[in-house]
């Protein structure tokens, strides 16, 4: 299953993905970005309906599995340095 299969996200709900995806908060999303709470709860309810999951989990999972989020080089960079002093 592709992300083409969903419905295609907004500009916004991409970003609170994205946010969210940092570990963000609803109420720290809504600060950061100027918005309420509210809204912010209500691009979350989208988003996990448009993604077809149940929580905030298992939508960072399917995102990244469709290929929405992306794991960066830093983090790469220090999750194999980890790999290397666990052996």
């Amino acid at each position: 299953m592709n992300f083409h299969t969903f419905n295609k996200l907004t500009e916004r709900e991409t970003e609170v993905l994205r946010l969210l995806s940092q570990e963000y908060s609803s109420k720290e999303i809504a600060e950061d970005l100027y918005l309420s709470k509210a809204t912010i709860e209500s691009h979350r309810r989208n988003l996990l309906l448009k993604m077809q999951v149940k929580n905030v989990a298992g939508l960072i999972r399917k995102s990244f599995e469709v290929g929405i989020l992306k794991i960066d080089n830093k983090f790469q960079q220090v999750g194999q340095e980890m790999m290397m002093a666990n052996n």
